[in-house]
C-alpha cells in the first residue's frame, strides 16, 4: 500500500515552489508515494487538472489571509478542525512556508489533529509581514518533533535560525526537458514574432520579491542604446496592473510582451538571449536552474543565494547598482556564442529531479 502526503500551500499555480512540487510528484513513484493538497484559496489553480490527471486530490480551505496573530491564532483551529478526520488516510502533513509563526500554528495544528509525521519546508528567505512575530516563533520550530527541510542554506537560516538544523532539499528540474534546442528557437520566435530581435526575458510572479519595478527601469536603460529588443516576462500575480501602468508611463509599451503563465516556459529560455533576475529576495529559484539548463545568459541580484550558481553564463549584481550599470553588465553578456549542453553540470551540482524524488520516498516512507 502506498503512503499519501498532503500538501499544504496557498494555491497551486504556476510560481516557483509550487513549479517544484509539481517536478517532484510528476517524478516519484506514485506506486510507493502519492500527493494530495490542501490549498488556502478558493479557485482553480493552474496545476489542479494535472494533479487529478496524476491521481491526486486539490481541498480547499478558506483562511484569513491577512491580519495579525490573533487572526492567524483563528486559523490554527480552522485547520486542526479540518484535519482531525484526514490524520489516519494520510502518513505525512508538508508545509511549505516562509514564516515561522505560520509554520508554528499549522504544525501545531496538524500535531493536534493527529499527524505523526509533519514537515515544515522553508522556500524563502524574508517576509514582508509580521517580521517580528516571524523571529519570535522561529526558535520553536527548532524544538518541535518536526521534520525540518530547505531549499537553501539561506532559507534554512531564515526559517530555522543560524542553529537551526534542517535538511537542504534541491529545488530539482526534468534536465533534458530544459536544454538549449536550436529548432525550439526558431519556432517560438516565429511565432511570437521576435525572429530578428533581441529578446531579454523573465520568468516568475508578478510579485514584491521580483522587482519587477526595477526591471523595467534596466529595461528602459538598455532600450535606449538597443531600441530593437523585446522584453518578454511569463507570470501573473498581484503586481501585475502596476507594472504595466509603469510600462505605459514610460512610453515602452510596443517593447514589453507580457506573456501570462506559460506552460511552455522551457521552450521559451531557447527563444530569450538572456535572462534579467534583480530579485529582492528568494529562497532558491527553480527559474535559474532552469534557464542555466538552458545555458542562458543570466544576471541576477546579488541578493539570491549562491547555490544558485551552476554555469558561468551567470553574472551577479548589487541593487545599489544603478539601472545604466545593469544595463550596460546585460549588454555585455549577450553575445553570439553558441549554446552548450548543460546537462551534466546540472546533475553534478545535485538538481536532477529524480534525486530529490529518490531522497523525498525515502523520507516519506
Amino acid at each position: 500500500m502506498y503512503k499519501k502526503a498532503l500538501h499544504y500551500v496557498s494555491i497551486m499555480d504556476r510560481a516557483g515552489e509550487e513549479t517544484f512540487i509539481m517536478n517532484v510528484f510528476r517524478t516519484i513513484d506514485r506506486s510507493k508515494v502519492m500527493f494530495d493538497f490542501l490549498v488556502t484559496q478558493k479557485r482553480e489553480g493552474d496545476y489542479d487538472g494535472e494533479i487529478k490527471e496524476l491521481g491526486g486530490k486539490v481541498r480547499h480551505l478558506q483562511l484569513i489571509t491577512t491580519g495579525g496573530p490573533v487572526k492567524r491564532l483563528k486559523n490554527y483551529f480552522v485547520l486542526k478542525r479540518h484535519l482531525k478526520p484526514l490524520h489516519e488516510e494520510y502518513t505525512t502533513f508538508h508545509i511549505h512556508t516562509q514564516h515561522a509563526m505560520d509554520a508554528v500554528l499549522d504544525a501545531m495544528a496538524a500535531k493536534r489533529a493527529g499527524f505523526r509525521t509533519v514537515i515544515v519546508h522553508s522556500h524563502s528567505t524574508s517576509t514582508l509581514h509580521h517580521v517580528k512575530a516571524h523571529y519570535i516563533c522561529r526558535p520553536i520550530l527548532n524544538y518541535m518533533p518536526l521534520v525540518r527541510f530547505a531549499c537553501s542554506d539561506k532559507a534554512g537560516k531564515w526559517l530555522f535560525g543560524e542553529r537551526g538544523k534542517y535538511e537542504i532539499i534541491n529545488n530539482g528540474i526534468v534536465v533534458e526537458n530544459f536544454l538549449y534546442s536550436p529548432e525550439t528557437r526558431e519556432k517560438i520566435r516565429k511565432e511570437e514574432g521576435w525572429e530578428s530581435r533581441i529578446v531579454i526575458g523573465h520568468v516568475g510572479s508578478f510579485s514584491y520579491p521580483k522587482n519587477h519595478s526595477f526591471l523595467i527601469d534596466i529595461f528602459n536603460c538598455f532600450l535606449k542604446t538597443h531600441p530593437d529588443t523585446i522584453l518578454a516576462m511569463a507570470g501573473k500575480g498581484d503586481m501585475i496592473d502596476e507594472i504595466k501602468e509603469k510600462v505605459t508611463k514610460l512610453g515602452i509599451g510596443e517593447s514589453v510582451r507580457f506573456l501570462g503563465s506559460r506552460a511552455d516556459v522551457n521552450e521559451l529560455y531557447s527563444a530569450f538571449d538572456a535572462l534579467l533576475f534583480p530579485s529582492h529576495y528568494e529562497g532558491l529559484p527553480v527559474t535559474l536552474v532552469e534557464a542555466q539548463a538552458s545555458d542562458l545568459p543570466c544576471l541576477i541580484s546579488d541578493a539570491i543565494t549562491t547555490e544558485t550558481d551552476i554555469n558561468p553564463n551567470l553574472c551577479r549584481m548589487n541593487l545599489q547598482n544603478s539601472p545604466e550599470e545593469w544595463s550596460r553588465k546585460l549588454d555585455e553578456m549577450i553575445s553570439k556564442k553558441e549554446r552548450k549542453d548543460r546537462s551534466a553540470e546540472i546533475r553534478r551540482s545535485g538538481f536532477d529531479i529524480r534525486l530529490t524524488a529518490e531522497r523525498l520516498t525515502e523520507i516519506y516512507i
